[in-house]
């Protein structure tokens, strides 16, 4: 594993947070230690899950994490500052112990990132003046109207602007955490880690894509299922009816909005301008050098 450095990572935790938007990024790290002591090097991650008074946090899944005080982390070396995102309804509260925290240590961290809606306590330290930054997309209105200074980009995965990285929601979170970890040590950990986490490195396109095949089946009452997955998973490849005709299991029922064709129309193609491209074929594949 290239470098020799342990490089710390700081999780930043709160009551409500989403438990996804930590535990996510915090397994990818974990499983790049994993590979890193296997290979028989200096563990490339010394991570840490922190909070303003330490001790129990409970996530909004009503599972608790246990954290250390943020104080036991003044004078130390701090290489990246992760905020989780999440809450409880339908408005964000940040605290201001929290933001406090992050506006007097943020300058002294290599990297300082957020996922979902995290972006809201790191937009209230005004780290994100100016920038242009990812969050979850249910969030991206509300963020912009509170902090109008900041450039929300409501379909991009993650975000990279200098020193500054943002996520989309939830699994962006492991998106953006696979990248920081090729910036520390290359494609191919990287790429391993993905493999063990049983995900791509680098999808394609933003968080758009995801609309209409999740609308569509949330509209299916089943029937069709199982065609819109396979439909989304050939996209490139022969659509018209015979073939579609020859992959369905049964007749198009009332309550399919659509007839496939018309779905897989408005399916959207990667980009070929995306600098995050799916690659080809599955992980059980040998991976590219």
């Amino acid at each position: 594993m290239p470098g020799s450095t342990t490089r710390r990572i700081v999780f930043l935790a709160y009551e409500d947070m989403n438990l996804l938007d930590l535990a996510g990024p915090l397994q990818a790290f974990a499983t790049a230690n994993r590979l890193g002591q296997a290979a028989g090097a200096t563990l490339p991650y010394d991570t840490v899950v922190a909070s303003v008074g330490g001790g129990s946090v409970m996530s909004s899944a009503g599972l608790a994490v246990d954290t250390r005080a943020l104080a036991t982390l003044d004078g130390t070396d701090i290489d990246t500052l992760i905020v989780a995102g999440g809450c409880k309804g339908e408005e964000f509260t940040v605290c201001p112990d929290l933001v406090d925290w992050i506006a007097r240590h943020a300058a002294g961290a290599r990297r300082v990132c957020s996922v979902c809606s995290g972006a809201f306590v790191l937009a209230a330290t005004g780290q994100l003046d100016g920038r242009r930054v990812a969050t979850h997309w249910a969030w991206a209105e509300r963020l912009q109207q509170r902090h109008p200074q900041v450039r929300v980009d409501a379909d991009a995965l993650f975000i990279q602007d200098g020193a500054l990285w943002t996520s989309a929601g939830v699994t962006a979170g492991i998106d953006m955490s696979l990248a920081l970890i090729e910036a520390d040590h290359g494609h191919q950990i990287a790429i391993q880690t993905a493999r063990q986490l049983v995900m791509f490195i680098k999808r394609a396109g933003g968080q758009s894509q995801f609309s209409v095949p999740l609308a569509t089946q949330a509209r299916d009452d089943g029937n069709f299922a199982s065609l819109h997955s396979w439909i989304a998973g050939h996209i490139d490849q022969d659509l018209g009816v015979a073939r579609l005709a020859q992959m369905a299991t049964c007749r198009c029922a009332p309550s399919c909005a659509s007839t496939p064709p018309r779905w897989a129309a408005r399916r959207p193609r990667p980009s070929r301008r995306s600098a995050w491209k799916r690659p080809a074929g599955r992980w059980n594949r040998a991976p590219c050098p």
